[in-house]
């Protein structure tokens, strides 16, 4: 008897969790690409923020080739549709502490694209695309 409840229950609760990764529900989403380029070069492994007034931010890394795709709720479903702040931020460990993962980090980009109150950098999702943006950062 006790066997039984329990795969009831184990039962219901899959039920339940599977209700919930449906994609009913969230915000609606679009497609987004892009290029950070610095001084003209492209960024590599750099963290790019999509981040609306409201709702999920989105975010991807960058490539050795500069580009980006975005993640909010799927792997490349890209961001929720209207306007956002976009922050960029790449950094790497101090000069002698390239193996230690504790190391402190210094910014390779200037500071204020990685700041939501600093960077001026904008960008208008739409349902109907294309959500390509470059990003050319200058000191």
């Amino acid at each position: 008897m006790r066997w039984s409840t329990g795969l009831c229950c184990l039962a219901a609760a899959l039920a339940i969790a599977g209700i919930g990764c449906s994609r009913s529900g969230l915000p609606d989403t679009a497609r987004v690409t892009g290029l950070v380029t610095y001084k003209g070069q492209p960024v590599a492994e750099a963290q790019v923020s999509f981040i609306p007034a409201q709702g999920r931010p989105a975010s991807a890394g960058t490539g050795a080739d500069g580009r980006f795709e975005l993640t909010t709720f799927r792997l490349k479903d890209g961001a929720v549709l209207g306007e956002h702040t976009v922050t960029i931020e790449k950094t790497v460990p101090v000069a002698g502490q390239e193996n230690d993962p504790y190391a402190k980090r210094r910014s390779v980009i200037p500071e204020k694209y990685g700041s939501l109150k600093k960077s001026r950098l904008k960008a208008t999702i739409t349902a109907k695309g294309p959500n390509e943006f470059t990003f050319d950062l200058t000191d």
